[in-house]
């Protein structure tokens, strides 16, 4: 219960802190390479605000608003259960730093079908502004769009890359975030007793590091999620990268790493924050 409750105020936090950002990554990230839409993450930013106001930052948000609060609800407590399978008669409290990024990568596997639907009605959302027509216009047409046209295969498209990310960035995520908090203990004090900088800076480290090591995945994801359904460019991971190369070489698979970069420290600082805090308070 601690876990879920954590999780989801966690989640909350993440996404009013983080959204923004995230719109201005998923759209220079999907935008056609050959005639791009902006010119950069300022560009971006001024013609968003020009064409939707400050609303347009927040496109898409009741996907991961409601998603990221069930999502990591599902996140924390999948950590918390994984990090009993991997500690085995070890006590939780006595995990090493590698048995926490072994708990880490499974909790990154199992929340990977709970959170590529989640990303997908967000990405198809934020990615509408590049179409004539739109297909949808909010979260609720969205989900019927894609359900009843697509079916389970369309909620899941891109889910292979979703794997691939989520495996070592959830290892680095918690791994990270559990080092970085034993580093700051100082002598004689608990780990329960760190004060909330420290608790933000180890977040802050673990969502950075999250982003920067696997942010070339994420590209391929996030193309293959944009991709129209009915007429797939980007069908699989293979032929997903060879047409990003094609399109702009290594620098195609870092498009929209300043914002991701940006987001990744201060949201995920805010959720490791709310989640201790309430787990804290519920003890």
């Amino acid at each position: 219960v601690q876990d879920i409750t954590g999780g989801t105020l966690g989640g909350l936090g993440l996404v009013v802190v983080g959204h923004p950002f995230d719109t201005l990554k998923v759209r220079l990230q999907t935008q056609d390479a050959r005639n791009p839409a902006y010119s950069g993450l300022t560009d971006c930013i001024k013609k968003t605000y020009e064409k939707e106001g400050f609303a347009g930052f927040y496109k898409g948000v009741a996907s991961p608003l409601i998603g990221q609060m069930v999502f990591n609800a599902v996140q924390f407590f999948a950590y918390g259960e994984a990090k009993r399978i991997v500690a085995g008669d070890t006590k939780p409290d006595e995990m090493t730093i590698r048995q926490f990024f072994g708990a880490g990568a499974l909790t990154g596997f199992v929340i990977a079908f709970v959170e590529g639907p989640i990303d997908l009605f967000k990405t198809q959302l934020q990615t509408q502004v590049f179409k004539p027509t739109p297909a949808f216009n909010n979260f609720t047409g969205c989900v019927r769009h894609i359900c009843s046209n697509y079916g389970v295969k369309g909620v899941y498209q891109g889910i292979g890359p979703t794997i691939c990310r989520n495996v070592p960035a959830i290892s680095l995520y918690f791994g990270v975030y559990e080092y970085c908090r034993r580093q700051l203990v100082a002598p004689g004090q608990k780990l329960e007793d760190l004060p909330a900088w420290a608790l933000l800076t180890s977040g802050a480290a673990g969502g950075f590091m999250y982003w920067l090591s696997t942010y070339p995945i994420d590209v391929v994801k996030s193309s293959m999620m944009a991709d129209d359904p009915s007429n797939r460019k980007f069908k699989n991971i293979p032929s997903t990268v060879r047409q990003l190369w094609a399109e702009g070489g290594l620098r195609r698979f870092y498009v929209g790493l300043s914002p991701c970069l940006i987001r990744s420290a201060p949201a995920n600082a805010i959720c490791f924050l709310l989640y201790e805090k309430t787990v804290e308070i519920m003890r």
